[in-house]
C-alpha cells in the first residue's frame, strides 16, 4: 500500500454466520498505523493494473517487473504521486532482461547489475513521468525502477500497459508444473470466451491449498485476473479477492505464472505436465482431458488427466473446517481404462517459502466411469491425514467445466 509514514488508515472487519449475513455476529474497527517503509520486494506488474507503493525520501523501488512474449506492439509505464510536488520528484528507468536469465531465479526478481537503461522519464510540471516503447517489443523481462528524487516520503502508483497482436502460439491446455518441480502447478484451460485457471498449491503451514482465477480470453500471450479463495460452510462456498495473478505464454509450452497475494508476490516459469493427447477407447479417441465437476458450485471439482497409457486426477474440495484443499489421484503406469485410482494428500511449502520437504501419503480412492466424453460419475472414498480433518464416501454425477480437447 501507499500509506505513508505517520498515517493512519482506518478499515472494518464484518463477522457473520455465513455469507447471506456476513455481518450479523459483527463488525471490528480495524487501525493500521504505518511507522517505517520495508525495503523493496518483488513485485509482478499486471498488465494494466496500478499498484500501489510508498518511497522513502531519496530512495528507488528497483524489484518491480513486467514479463514481455511475443507479439508486444507498445509498452507504456506511467507513475503517479500525491499532488504535483509528488509528480515532479518521481523518477521511471527502465530495464531489460533476457528470459533465459530472468526466469532462473524463481521465485523472487531482482534488477541484476549491469543492464543498460532502456528509457528514462522525470515527472515535471506537475505529471509524472512516463515512458512508452513503440513496438514491436522484444520479449524478454522489463524491470521498472523507480526513484524519489525528494527527501520526503511519496505515496505512488505504477502501471505498466502492454499492447499485443493476435497470438500465434497455441498454449498447452491443461496441468502444468513448475520447473522447480516442487510438487504444485496450475491448470490452465477454457470454458467458451473465458480463460480460467486452477492453482494447487500450499499454505504457510505446508499444507495443500487451491485458489481460482477466471475472466475473458485476450488478444496477445498475456493474462491477467483477480485471484480468488473460496472457503465452505458446510451449504454453499464462498469466494473472495486476495490478489491477482498474470500468466505470460513464452511459447506453447513455457508459461511464465506471477502472482502478489496475501502480502506476497513471486514468480515461476512452468511446463506441461504431461501431452495433448487423448486415449483411443473402444476405437476412437477420447477427449477426457480437462477440468470436471458436480454441475452445481460448492463441493468442488478436478483436473483430470487421461492418456493412452496413464492417467492422473487433482480434487480440489474442503476439510471439514470448509477450508480448500487438494489431492492427488494418480499410480504410475495405470492405463487409462483403469476405474480405481488411489488418492494421495501431499505436504510442501508455500511458493515463497524456504524450501522443506515434500511427502505424500495414500489416503483413500476415486473410482470413475466416463459415460460420454462430457459426463460421468466418480466415487471419492477418503480420510485426509492428521492434522486435517475430513473423511467424504460420496458418489457424485459429474459434467465437464471445460471445452474439449482438440486431441493431438
Amino acid at each position: 500500500i501507499n500509506a505513508l509514514p505517520g498515517e493512519q488508515w482506518l478499515g472494518a472487519v464484518g463477522i457473520g454466520t455465513n455469507r447471506n449475513s456476513p455481518n450479523n455476529i459483527g463488525v471490528v474497527p480495524i487501525r493500521f498505523n504505518r511507522n517505517n517503509i520495508a525495503a523493496p520486494q518483488t513485485l509482478p506488474l499486471a498488465n494494466g493494473k496500478s499498484h500501489k507503493l510508498a518511497l522513502g525520501g531519496n530512495s528507488a523501488h528497483d524489484r518491480m517487473f513486467i514479463d514481455i512474449p511475443a507479439g508486444v506492439t507498445a509498452l507504456n509505464v506511467v507513475a503517479q504521486g500525491n499532488g504535483s510536488t509528488q509528480n515532479n520528484a518521481l523518477k521511471i528507468e527502465l530495464f531489460r532482461e533476457d528470459f533465459n536469465s530472468a526466469l532462473s531465479t524463481p521465485p523472487f526478481a531482482q534488477l541484476p547489475g549491469g543492464l543498460a537503461v532502456l528509457a528514462t522519464a522525470s515527472g515535471s510540471g506537475g505529471n509524472g513521468p512516463a515512458i512508452t516503447l513503440g513496438g514491436p517489443v522484444s520479449p524478454g523481462r522489463y524491470f521498472v525502477r523507480l526513484s524519489n528524487t525528494s527527501s520526503n516520503p511519496a505515496a505512488a502508483s505504477v502501471v505498466a500497459t502492454a499492447s499485443s497482436s493476435a497470438s500465434s502460439l497455441n498454449p498447452h491446455r491443461g496441468p502444468w508444473e513448475y520447473d522447480r518441480r516442487i510438487s504444485q502447478g496450475t491448470e490452465w484451460n477454457r470454458v467458451g470466451p473465458n480463460n480460467f485457471t486452477l492453482w494447487y498449491t500450499y499454505d504457510e503451514s505446508g499444507q495443500p491449498t487451491w485458489f481460482i482465477a477466471s475472466g475473458p480470453a485476450v488478444t496477445g500471450n498475456i493474462w491477467t485476473a483477480d485471484l480468488l479463495y473460496f472457503t465452505n460452510d458446510g451449504n454453499q462456498q464462498q469466494g473472495k479477492r486476495v490478489g491477482q495473478i498474470t500468466v505470460s505464454f513464452i511459447s506453447d509450452d513455457v508459461m511464465v505464472f506471477s502472482y502478489s497475494m496475501l502480502g506476497q508476490s513471486g514468480f515461476d516459469p512452468m511446463h506441461p505436465l504431461g501431452p495433448n493427447t487423448c486415449p483411443v477407447i473402444s476405437g476412437s479417441p477420447k477427449s477426457y482431458t480437462g477440468s470436471w465437476y458436480r454441475g452445481v458450485d460448492g463441493l468442488g471439482g478436478a483436473t483430470v488427466m487421461v492418456f493412452q497409457s496413464s492417467q492422473a486426477q487433482i480434487h480440489y474440495l474442503y476439510d471439514a473446517s470448509g477450508v480448500p484443499r487438494w489431492l492427488l489421484a494418480n499410480q504410475l503406469n495405470q492405463p487409462a481404462t483403469a476405474q480405481v485410482i488411489p488418492l494421495l494428500q501431499f505436504k510442501g511449502y508455500c511458493p515463497t517459502c524456504n524450501p522443506a520437504t515434500i511427502a505424500n501419503e495414500t489416503v483413500g480412492t476415486v473410482s470413475r466411469t466416463f459415460t460420454t466424453q462430457t459426463s460421468g460419475s466418480w466415487t471419492l472414498n477418503f480420510t485426509l491425514d492428521s492434522p486435517l480433518v475430513q473423511s467424504i464416501n460420496r458418489t457424485d454425477s459429474i459434467v465437464k467445466l471445460s471445452d474439449a480437447l482438440n486431441c493431438e
